[in-house]
Formats: structure tokens, sequence, C-alpha cells
């Protein structure tokens, strides 16, 4: 009887080392085969869930940028309907002589034109111009009626009349203009 249970102790101990091989190879194959398969299928659906965020804001930034091209197409159009459109300030020679003409035509004389150098801003530049001369009320007012429609770029900023009662002639006069020009002051060299 000792012979036949130790045959069977034998096969019991081999058994179990068959197990134990068997149960490491499993954890073994688990640990370099399995397991790395689950991680990547964490990391691709982490990834997923990024990449569909990341689709969401972009159409998201895509629409909004849509909006400001359609808006700023629309303020294209109206800034090109706009009846105003800006010399630069290298063409103050051309504007004296017109607002010059404007005024003759009107009936003043003018003896003096001073024209300042040009300022600039963000938008737009301007150039202060003072204007001497003389001529009747009526040719004054005839002046300021026509300026705006002739140069609507133009604005009346100080203007004075001095006439004297006893003399019913012609009055003295002093304006103060404000031509607004492109902006930049690279383009006023031009």
């Amino acid at each position: 009887m000792k012979t036949g249970s130790l045959r069977k102790w034998k096969f019991i101990r081999l058994d179990l080392a068959g197990v134990a091989v068997m149960l490491a190879a499993a954890g073994l194959f688990y640990w370099l085969a399995i397991r790395p398969i689950f991680s990547l299928e964490q990391r691709r659906d982490a990834q997923y869930a990024v990449l569909v965020t990341q689709q969401k804001n972009a159409s998201a930034s895509a629409d909004r940028a849509e909006d400001f091209r359609k808006k700023l197409a629309a303020v294209q159009a109206t800034l090109s309907q706009c009846a105003i459109h800006l010399e630069p300030a290298g063409n103050v020679n051309a504007r004296i002589s017109r607002l010059t003409e404007l005024a003759s035509k009107q009936g003043l004389k003018v003896d003096e034109i001073r024209p300042t150098e040009a300022s600039f801003g963000k938008n737009y530049g301007w150039v202060f111009i003072r204007l001497l001369g003389s001529g009747g009320y009526r040719s004054w007012s005839g002046f300021l009626h026509q300026l705006p429609k002739t140069f609507p770029d133009v604005a009346v900023e100080t203007f004075q009349l001095t006439g004297k009662p006893e003399e019913p002639g012609p009055v003295d006069f002093q304006v103060g203009l404000v031509w607004f020009v492109v902006p930049g002051p690279s383009l006023a060299r031009k």
C-alpha cells in the first residue's frame, strides 16, 4: 500500500506543479496581453472623449468666425456706401485750393490760409485749417451752407465775424476748420 499511495502522492505533486505553472502562465498572459488591451481601450475612450469635446469647440469656433465674417461684411458694405471718403493728409495743398475756390465762388476774399501739421488717432487723422479774410454776411452764410455739401469731411471748429456797424461794408472773418484725413502718418507722406 505504501507504493500506491506514494505514486498518488507523486501524481498529486505533479498535478499541483502543473496547476501552479498554468496559473503562473495565465497570470503572465493576463499581465502581458490582456491588461495592456484594457489599458489601451481606456486611453482610447479618454482620447475619444477629448476629441468629441474638441470637435464641439471647433464647430462653435467656426460658427463664431462665420458670424464675425458676416458682421465684417455688413460693416464693410455700410462703409462703402458712406458718402465720406477720407483723403491722405498729403493732399493738403489740393484741399486748400478747393476751399479757396469755394470761398471765392461765394464772394469771400481769402487773405490767409494756415494749415497745421497733421495729427493722427487710431481711426482717423485731422488737419486744422485757419481761414482769414473778408466778405459780406450773405457770402459768409452761403459759404457755411455749401461747406458740408462740398466737403463732408470738414467740420467748422470756430468762427468769428468782425464788422463795424457804422460801415455797412464787408466783415472780417476767421474760420477754424478741421479736415479729417485717413489715419497714419505714412499715408500723409505719399
